[in-house]
């Protein structure tokens, strides 16, 4: 077999060799699995699922910048170990990821293009250039000068449902936005939410697009329509997932919405219905920074995680520090237009949420490695880093200030500080970790 993009460097190249695996028996699989390292087991765990065998499913791991442009660096929380791995190229060398859904992750590069790639297997996809919405279009376009131009005021009216009136007055006075292409990292996109199995040739995928003072934009494209259209939402979407063979969005007022196709399978425009009340507001009145994720439970349900930091005042001004909190709430009888619970503990689950990643949640009976009641965290934002004149994408903080973690585990039922993953320490690169579940 070939060698995989994220096999270690440390290991050898296996030669390609046409062996049959459907022959080898389920307890073999499994015992094969259980004897090799870390990051061979993905290589080898994607040959026997591509031969029909049922895998055991893996936890989810953390992408991070490698020390050059040709690599990344990969963290497994089930093993707590680090590597360092080839970088599929073009779509992960050099990029920043902007999202990752069954077993794919979406990146960005420097010239505005969206990719679709399997870490694993290396399999990729260019998705739909950005000028394929109306509303963006390329000037200077000899490269590393091009601009990408964006009709702010259009964009908007789509996004607000039209109207008239007042709001017209405002979309008509919206400048137009003129960026360098590497700025649309951190400055408009921020989330690419991709179907439950993607794969090229037959995905669908969300894209979070945000303008000054109008964050949260929706737009679609899918692998039959490959151009993104924007949707109707005029709260914005702050946070958004793919469950249940729909995409679900979250807006700022705290509404949950399902999304589908207008007129069926074959419509190229996608429309929201609301399907719950808005949750409590979390995070208390003494919160700094609160961000809410939408997930999905292993049974099903659907749940809002906030984030926010709690200010602990110090004897003085310059020693006020900020400390990372989570909530969780529970939608609850759905079936009767839902009401949400506030819960102080998720018992055997596990949560894992970021900027970059598809939110999930994990039983840690399948997963004991993993703690329990806990929620594991990545960046919250897709901060303006070099892609964006080479600035650093994160301040540096005061010691014991939580700001400054970028990776690490919350314990809903302490609800004590948040504990770093030590193997990794704190983290403050660009491009910033982001979660992905690898698929075999």
């Amino acid at each position: 077999m070939d060698t995989p993009p994220m096999q270690s460097d440390a290991a050898p190249a296996v030669p390609a060799a046409a062996v049959d695996y459907s022959n080898l028996t389920t307890d073999l699989v499994i015992d094969i699995q259980g004897r090799l390292a870390f990051v061979d087991r993905l290589a080898v765990g994607a040959v026997f699922g591509a031969a029909g065998h049922a895998v055991k499913p893996e936890a989810p791991w953390l992408v991070l910048p490698g020390e050059t442009p040709e690599t990344n660096r990969l963290y497994s929380v089930s093993d707590r170990l680090v590597t360092t791995a080839r970088a599929p190229d073009p779509a992960m060398r050099g990029c920043c990821v902007v999202g990752s859904s069954g077993g794919w992750v979406v990146t960005a590069d420097r010239r505005a293009g969206l990719h679709m790639v399997n870490p694993v297997t290396g399999e990729q996809l260019a998705l739909p250039a950005i000028t394929t919405c109306p509303f963006f279009y390329i000037t200077n376009p000899t490269w590393p000068l091009f601009h990408v131009n964006i009709l702010q005021d259009q964009l908007i009216r789509v996004r607000c449902g039209g109207g008239g009136g007042e709001n017209e007055k405002i979309h008509a006075r919206l400048p137009l936005c003129t960026l360098v292409a590497d700025q649309m990292v951190g400055w408009v996109y921020r989330k690419v939410v991709l179907s439950a199995s993607p794969r090229p040739g037959g995905y669908a995928a969300m894209l979070l697009l945000d303008l000054d003072r109008h964050p949260g934009n929706p737009a679609f494209a899918t692998s039959d329509d490959p151009t993104w259209r924007v949707a109707s939402s005029p709260d914005g979407i702050e946070d958004a997932i793919h469950h249940r063979g729909k995409f679900y969005s979250i807006t700022y007022s705290g509404v949950v919405e399902e999304w589908d196709r207008r007129d069926g399978p074959s419509s190229n425009e996608f429309t929201s219905r609301v399907v719950s009340p808005k949750p409590a507001k979390g995070g208390g009145d003494n919160h700094h920074h609160r961000k809410n994720y939408l997930v999905a439970a292993p049974g099903g349900k659907l749940m809002v995680v906030t984030k926010y930091f709690k200010v602990e005042d110090g004897e003085f001004s310059w020693q006020t520090k900020r400390r990372v909190c989570f909530e969780v709430q529970v939608l609850a009888d759905e079936e009767k237009g839902g009401r949400w619970r506030r819960k102080a503990s998720i018992g055997k689950m596990a949560v894992f949420v970021g900027a970059s990643s598809n939110s999930v949640c994990l039983s840690t009976k399948a997963h004991p490695e993993l703690r329990p009641d806990s929620v594991y965290f990545a960046a919250d934002e897709l901060a303006k880093g070099p892609f964006c004149r080479g600035e650093d994408g994160y301040h540096n903080h005061r010691n014991g200030d939580d700001k400054k973690k970028v990776v690490g585990v919350y314990s809903l039922k302490d609800g004590a500080r948040a504990d770093g993953l030590p193997e990794l320490g704190d983290h403050a690169t660009w491009p910033p970790p982001a979660w992905f579940t690898p698929l075999i």
